[in-house]
């Protein structure tokens, strides 16, 4: 009773099946000989597996570990419990989720003695993120995450207007550079324009926050830098679009509710948001992934990722992408999108 499904990751093969394992333990995967394929294994009691066969493969063994569970608390800088806390867990292609109790504790099962990285957000709290490696040890079924310790989130607003100095209802104020990103600076919170041309953003980060205005019609305007502490309120910030825009604009079409940007550690394409509710999102892709290879072809620029990811509506992709040193591969669906 072993959970076996299997997904094809060749482009002109759009081939999903799900099997269970019978007394023998095996599970047939029919038409799925030597086809390039990503396998995704669950079984009661023990971690789930992902891994990926070659056109070479017919037949293997996968090995199950016994399942860990993984528990921590959620604390504020106060020392006081944060209850609703979602606790955000990632193993390789894998997401779990949590939300800690009245006392800040959180318990997650399935997890594997591997590699995990986490992210916490709680409302009225800045973001917090990590990773660690999960070991077993003699007699234990458990893990541990020291205590999770979240800073009041910080605020900015002040009013955005356009280039000629009219109030911009309807922009957005977003956070990061428009081109280049490091994997420490990502961030996807952003706050819409009021009708009185005001702006108020929160949770943005801490330290020192890059944050620009952005309107379809305008040229995104400069990025302007604010220094942000825990539980600051900063007024005053007011920020100017660029002239109109008079490149023709993309009409509706197919393509992934990503946004994309480029790795200045590595000169990569990484991904930099991943929408909520998303196919990309529901497929496992997550924010930082590095973008290798679009239905077999690789990725060298912005430009060629761009192009690849658009198209017909309803059509399927296969992404390779590299996490935390590890590859990953996914089948995507192109869904309609607004650029």
């Amino acid at each position: 009773m072993a959970e076996v499904r299997a997904v094809s990751l060749d482009a002109s093969i759009p081939r999903r099946v799900t099997e269970f394992t019978g007394n023998d333990g095996y599970a047939h995967l029919h038409r799925f000989r030597t086809l390039e394929s990503r396998l995704d294994v669950e079984a009661p009691g023990h971690a789930p597996r992902t891994l990926y066969t070659d056109t070479r493969t017919t037949e293997g063994v996968i090995k199950l570990a016994a399942a860990l569970t993984l528990q921590g608390r959620v604390y504020s800088a106060s020392g006081n419990a944060v209850a609703g806390a979602r606790v955000e867990l990632h193993q390789g292609a894998r997401t779990m989720m949590a939300l800690s109790d009245a006392a800040g504790a959180f318990h997650v099962g399935g997890v594997a003695a591997e590699k995990l990285t986490w992210r916490v957000t709680a409302s009225g709290f800045n973001a917090l993120s990590g990773s660690r490696d999960l070991r077993t040890r003699a007699g234990k079924v458990d893990a541990e995450l020291s205590k999770i310790e979240l800073q009041r989130e910080a605020c900015v607003a002040g009013m955005v207007r356009d280039a000629e100095g009219h109030i911009a209802p309807g922009a957005r104020v977003v956070t990061g550079v428009p081109h280049r990103y490091r994997p420490a600076d990502l961030q996807t919170e952003s706050a819409v324009v009021d009708a009185s041309g005001s702006y108020r953003l929160c949770g943005a980060g801490l330290g020192s926050v890059l944050l620009r205005p952005v309107r379809e019609g305008d040229v995104d305007g400069a990025t302007h830098a604010v220094k942000l502490g825990s539980g600051d309120t900063v007024v005053g910030v007011d920020l100017r679009l660029g002239p109109k825009d008079k490149a023709p604009r993309e009409a509706e079409h197919g393509g992934l509710a990503i946004t994309l940007g480029e790795d200045s550690n590595q000169s990569a394409v990484m991904l930099v948001r991943v929408f909520p509710g998303s196919t990309a999102e529901r497929a496992g892709l997550l924010t930082g992934d590095i973008v290798l290879r679009i239905d077999g072809h690789e990725i060298r620029t912005l430009e060629d990722a761009r192009a690849r990811m658009s198209g017909t509506v309803g059509d399927e992709l296969v992404l390779h992408v590299e996490r935390d040193g590890a590859l990953v591969a996914m089948r995507v669906t192109r869904e309609l999108v607004r650029r």
